[in-house]
């Protein structure tokens, strides 16, 4: 993608045609030739700093290259024990896993050496976090269903390397449904919001046939530079994006290899003054042509 302003054409000026009056205006030039070289310099100086500070005016509305770093560490995995009407690990008929099953669970994460924290998160409190979340969005909390949480351990562990031994290790036990990564944003701290721009293959009502166009994505920014509180504009390209989503799962089963650049949308990382804005700019961008999604950088 590309951000320019196109150049202007200059325009040919002409004094006109009357003749007479050219030798008149010659011999007053000669006889003023100071005033004149000073009223050029400064309609010259002026027009020069006019077309300076239109370009630092537009230089300035252009979104920034991704920051160079830090890049976080991926440490962080979550053990979804049976529960919750889901069908899956040792759990095939969605039953919940059983007391001592969570004991064993907790007391095996406990001992292995590459797990360096683990705290349990019980289905009452998991479904309290999320209905909590919905409110603070404004969204109904009428359409969570209580009864799809389980109980869960969130762990880290000393490396991003040995996830799949600690999988291994903990996914056989009875009454464990899953474990799984839970990547940790490049952006966290950097930005608050993200915008996802479509692609032609992750599509919605708003993306018409295929992916974002040029002018959509300059309609947001502009969109985003009218907006009170918008501190800094992020923008990342898709190889920016499959960077981000190979290192979160960096050192698992699936290492990223099979991942497509054309898959991963364009987005705006966008940095406000107060990260209680971002509902805000939620709404005043999720309606935009060309625009997939909204989210919250919050992990």
């Amino acid at each position: 993608m590309e951000w320019r302003s196109e150049p202007t054409e200059a325009e040919e000026l002409s004094f006109g045609g009357d003749t007479d009056r050219e030798p008149r205006l010659s011999a007053w030039v000669r006889s003023h030739t100071r005033a004149v070289v000073v009223a050029v310099s400064s309609v010259v100086l002026l027009a020069a700093l006019g077309a300076g500070g239109w370009f630092l005016y537009r230089q300035s509305r252009l979104p920034e290259d991704p920051p160079a770093g830090p890049w976080p560490r991926q440490v962080k995995f979550v053990v979804d024990m049976c529960g919750g009407r889901r069908p899956y690990g040792s759990c095939p008929d969605g039953d919940p896993a059983t007391t001592r099953q969570v004991r064993a669970v907790e007391e095996k994460l406990r001992t292995l050496p590459d797990v360096t924290g683990v705290m349990f998160i019980g289905k009452d409190e998991a479904y309290a976090k999320v209905v909590a979340f919905y409110r603070a969005e404004g969204e109904a909390v009428d359409i969570i269903n209580k009864e799809a949480f389980a109980d869960s351990f969130e762990g880290e562990m000393r490396s991003p390397e040995v996830f799949a031994r600690v999988a291994h290790e903990v996914g056989s036990l009875p009454g464990v449904g899953i474990v799984r990564r839970v990547p940790i944003s490049f952006w966290l701290g950097k930005a608050d919001v993200s915008v996802e721009f479509c692609t032609s293959t992750l599509l919605n009502e708003n993306c018409g046939e295929g992916p974002a166009g040029e002018r959509q994505k300059q309609a947001v920014l502009d969109r985003l530079h009218d907006l009170a509180g918008v501190r800094t504009v992020y923008f990342a390209d898709r190889a920016h994006g499959l960077k981000e989503r190979r290192a979160y799962v960096a050192g698992g089963p699936e290492d990223g290899a099979a991942m497509r650049e054309e898959d991963v949308p364009e987005c705006f990382y966008v940095k406000l003054d107060d990260p209680g804005q971002v509902r805000g700019i939620q709404k005043a961008l999720e309606k935009m042509p060309g625009v997939l999604a909204v989210w919250p950088v919050s992990m």
